[in-house]
C-alpha cells in the first residue's frame, strides 16, 4: 500500500497498530539520483584530469627539448664520468674489488656496479 505523506499523519495510529513497515518511495529515489548525481560528478571531475594531464604532457615535451638543446638534462646528476666508468671497469678486469673502487672513487658499491652493468662493460 502506497501513502502519500500528506496522508501519513492522519494514517499514523492505523498503521503503528497493525505493525507495518513504512517505505518512503521519494527518499529511495532521491539515494538513487544523488548517487547518479556523485557518479556524474566523479566522471566530469577525471575528464577535467586527463586533459590537464594531456595539457601538462604537450608543454613538458617543448621544454625538455629546449633543456637539451641547451645541454641541460633531466634528472639527478651522475655521480661517475664516462672517463671514470672506463677505469673502474678496466681496474675490475684486474681483478680489483667492489669495496675498495667504491673506497676510491667515494661512491656506494652498487652505483659502481649499476654503472659499469648500464654501459655493458661487463
Amino acid at each position: 500500500m502506497v501513502i502519500g505523506y500528506e496522508n501519513l499523519a492522519s494514517r499514523r495510529s492505523t498503521i503503528s497498530s497493525r505493525s507495518t513497515v513504512l517505505k518512503s518511495i521519494s527518499s529511495a529515489n532521491k539515494s538513487s539520483m544523488i548517487r547518479k548525481s556523485v557518479q556524474f560528478v566523479f566522471h566530469i571531475l577525471g575528464a577535467v584530469a586527463q586533459l590537464e594531464r594531456e595539457i601538462i604532457r604537450e608543454r613538458t615535451k617543448p621544454g625538455l627539448a629546449a633543456a637539451a638543446e641547451r645541454g641541460c638534462y633531466p634528472g639527478r646528476p651522475r655521480k661517475l664520468s664516462t672517463s671514470q666508468i672506463l677505469r673502474i671497469a678496466e681496474a675490475r678486469s684486474l681483478r680489483d674489488s667492489w669495496a675498495t673502487l667504491g673506497d676510491r672513487y667515494e661512491v656506494h658499491e652498487e652505483t659502481l656496479r649499476r654503472c659499469v652493468t648500464s654501459a655493458n662493460l661487463v
